[in-house]
């Protein structure tokens, strides 16, 4: 028997990624989202997620692949679809990544002023739709808010304040702000 134990899960992944095992550091994290729930599924999650994107940096940050932080993420909430930590740490992964889009963008010279904006304009525009995306997933999951009591009224109402903060700072759309 395998207890379901989170701090054996993190060092049985730290152990793999200080060998340089990276497929083998991943497969411990998804052998523990399998094995965790709640709280301590969250942990891990944003915690491999972090982890996944401290290696994808460190081999090729111009080319950052975090499509399997985001799918190990997905299938956390596949599991726990109306968790709140688990909703938190999607938004805010996917955020990272539309935020390092942008950054990559900035990070490459280009003498065409014109041609730059249109490009980095892109590539908000399409991070912003995914992460509209995700809001809208997030909210349809948490539900209205009234059936899950007080608590659920409040984190719905967290999730349209934090949704309307994201459209503020990173859109040039004013009719998506006035829509939220």
């Amino acid at each position: 028997l395998r207890p379901p134990y989170l701090e054996a899960v993190l060092a049985q992944a730290n152990l793999e990624r200080r060998l340089g095992e990276a497929a083998r550091m991943r497969s411990a994290y998804e052998s523990g989202c399998k094995l965790l729930d709640g709280d301590s599924l969250a942990y891990l999650v944003r915690h491999a997620a972090h982890y996944e994107s401290m290696c994808q940096k460190r081999v090729a940050p111009e080319a950052k692949d975090l499509s399997w932080a985001t799918s190990l993420i997905e299938s956390a909430l596949e599991k726990e679809p109306a968790s709140e930590v688990l909703w938190d740490v999607r938004l805010t992964h996917e955020i990272d990544n539309m935020e390092f889009h942008t950054q990559s963008q900035d990070a490459e010279p280009n003498p065409r002023r014109a041609k730059w904006s249109q490009e980095r304009r892109a590539a908000d525009d399409d991070g912003l739709e995914r992460v509209y995306a995700l809001f809208e997933r997030a909210i349809v999951a948490m539900g209205s808010g009234r059936s899950h009591g007080a608590g659920g009224e409040e984190m719905h109402i967290t999730l349209l304040r934090r949704y309307a903060q994201v459209a503020r700072d990173y859109s040039e759309d004013v009719h998506k702000i006035r829509e939220l």
